[in-house]
């Protein structure tokens, strides 16, 4: 799952690194942090149905502050982006990919700027219970 959303995100917006921990050099990330199930059904033959929710932060470190409104359009593009993305990775049935809360978490006295941007991804996945 990584490597597919990791792929997609490249097509985009060129290169990017994966880690889990924050890095301040200058650079686009992307930041796994964690799959939950949403919701689990059964039915009365033993077929289970799960909804599943994958959320990553991406996260690009930029030296040199310059115009705050190309970094603000930069991140309203990338939301835009990911919901309109016709080649966004399925995961399951029924994959939906949504990114938010989009921000400046902080300006260093150096002049870099750290945004981020919440992305998440929901699917379905179905298992027969085989009787």
């Amino acid at each position: 799952m990584l490597q597919q959303v990791k792929a997609w995100l490249e097509g985009h917006l060129g290169a990017v690194t994966v880690d889990y921990v924050d890095s301040s050099a200058p650079s686009t990330g992307l930041y796994p942090r964690g799959l939950r199930r949403l919701w689990q059904t059964r039915d009365i033959l033993g077929n289970t149905t799960e909804r599943y929710r994958c959320q990553f932060t991406i996260r690009r470190v930029v030296s040199g502050m310059g115009d705050q409104t190309d970094h603000a359009l930069w991140l309203m593009d990338l939301q835009n982006w990911v919901r309109q993305s016709q080649d966004a990775p399925l995961l399951g049935e029924d994959t939906q990919w949504y990114a938010e809360n989009g921000k400046c978490i902080q300006v260093t006295q150096a002049g870099t700027g750290i945004y981020t941007l919440e992305l998440y991804g929901e699917f379905t996945k179905k298992i027969n219970g085989g009787t």
